[in-house]
């Protein structure tokens, strides 16, 4: 017996469209006019709202702020993996460099989001510390894919996405408005680590 998808009802679809309207409208307003200068009032005005039905779906500004970062960063995010999915073989730095040339667009576009949500992940250990452990994985899985040990691995995995971190946070301290350099900055951190790697992928070859 096959399960059937229920579809959902009018009053349904109202409430999904009334939430996407909102949100495009406070995505907009923010990056114009900055999240500081936008208050759920305005908010709802411009989305032809009233201000109790802004808080039936948000309880305050910054869940709805949240809510926009992360969809805007999973886009991100689903376009490196894409990426890396085309290439056969990716070393760590490659791996590293396609995740930091599109999420270093990302938060500097969001600049104000990633400073308000970052501070707080840090402090709760939250996304952001997720989103390295993804990275360092990420790392770790191409240094044993050459036959590195797994303690060098994750010492190597971990060295390099530290660097990835202390760039980023440094870009956005800056009030850069352009990646280069730093991305720049993180091949040249790292550098020694990729030295690491070939060494490794020689020495594997060979056997």
């Amino acid at each position: 017996m096959s399960l059937m998808t229920k579809e959902p009802s009018l009053r349904q679809k109202q409430k999904a469209n009334t939430r996407s309207k909102l949100k495009k409208t406070a995505k907009a307003s923010f990056l114009t006019n900055g999240i500081e200068a936008t208050n759920t009032r305005a908010i709802s005005a411009e989305a032809d709202v009233a201000v109790g039905t802004f808080f039936a779906h948000f309880p305050d500004k910054m869940s709805l702020i949240k809510e926009i970062f992360f969809d805007e960063m999973d886009a991100s995010l689903h376009l490196s993996a894409n990426e890396l999915a085309s290439v056969p073989k990716s070393n760590p730095g490659d791996f590293l460099y396609h995740y930091a040339h599109n999420l270093f667009d990302f938060y500097l576009e969001y600049r104000e989001f990633t400073l308000l949500v970052l501070g707080q992940s840090l402090l709760q250990k939250g996304f952001f510390q997720a989103q390295l452990q993804v990275l360092t994985q990420g790392v770790m899985h191409r240094f044993s894919a050459v036959g590195v040990d797994e303690a060098s691995s994750r010492i190597f995995a971990e060295n390099m996405i530290a660097n990835f971190q202390q760039v980023l946070l440094d870009m956005l301290a800056s009030q850069a408005d352009s990646k280069n350099a730093w991305l720049t900055r993180v091949l040249q951190l790292n550098r020694p680590f990729e030295h690491m790697y070939q060494t490794a992928e020689e020495r594997f070859q060979g056997e």
